[in-house]
């Protein structure tokens, strides 16, 4: 975020449980003049490859002039989880 966006807070919430998964959800304000102008092109992507791997998802989104990434991952009931070892 800090490399995007002139905001230097942001909103985070974590949110979830067994069976239910898991929502990861993180928002900050749009800048104004955006600074950024270039990159690797890997930091959202990557975190969309990350989440794939392990079954979720990743969306990202701009709403009333702020920008949203919600990540959802499985979280399987306690009775769909593999034993240990």
């Amino acid at each position: 975020m800090l490399r995007h966006s002139s905001d230097r807070t942001a909103e985070i919430s974590l949110t979830g449980g067994e069976g239910q998964g898991i929502d990861l959800r993180v928002t900050n304000r749009l800048p104004e003049h955006p600074r950024f102008t270039a990159g690797s092109g890997t930091g959202l992507v990557g975190l969309e490859e990350r989440a794939r791997a392990l079954g979720g998802t990743v969306e990202t989104h701009q709403h009333e002039g702020r920008f949203i990434l919600t990540v959802r991952l499985p979280w399987p009931p306690p009775e769909a989880a593999e034993p240990p070892g």
